[in-house]
């Protein structure tokens, strides 16, 4: 398809208002940013305006569309999940900004676990639990290992 602006005689020269025009009316002809950028570049040559003017128009009493910013997601949670083969004993969220090390995974086995599995499990306690963990620092500290 041909472009829609003809070549202007070497003495006429387009106003901002009439480029606005000619891209008005090709995105009502359906022409996408890059066909519309072509041609005003094949007529207007270095005078042309970018593809990015081609691709957003505005009236002239209009400010700048503000730049689109990602708006920050929910924050993810980390849980520390203990089952057994009956199911889930315990689901414990961690406080945001918490480090998981031997202190603190050694206070959660003691303060949250042991009186859940007294709960759901009775009678599980006394007759022993084995524990598979992997090996991450904080399952094979002493201290752990002892609870």
């Amino acid at each position: 398809m041909a472009g829609i602006i003809e070549s202007p005689p070497a003495h006429q020269n387009f106003s901002r208002y009439d480029i606005r025009v000619i891209i008005k009316f090709s995105v009502i002809l359906g022409k996408d940013a890059s066909c519309i950028h072509k041609d005003l570049v094949a007529v207007l040559e270095d005078n042309a305006p970018s593809i990015q003017t081609s691709a957003e128009w505005r009236d002239f009493d209009e400010p700048r569309p503000e730049k689109v910013r990602r708006k920050q997601g929910a924050l993810k949670v980390m849980h520390m999940i203990f089952s057994d083969m009956n199911g889930v004993i315990l689901r414990w969220p961690v406080p945001i900004g918490t480090t998981i090390n031997a202190q603190y995974y050694k206070k959660v086995l003691q303060d949250k676990l042991r009186p859940a599995i007294r709960k759901k499990r009775p009678g599980l306690l006394e007759s022993g639990i084995l524990f598979h963990h992997d090996n991450a620092p904080v399952h094979k500290a002493r201290g752990v290992a002892d609870v």
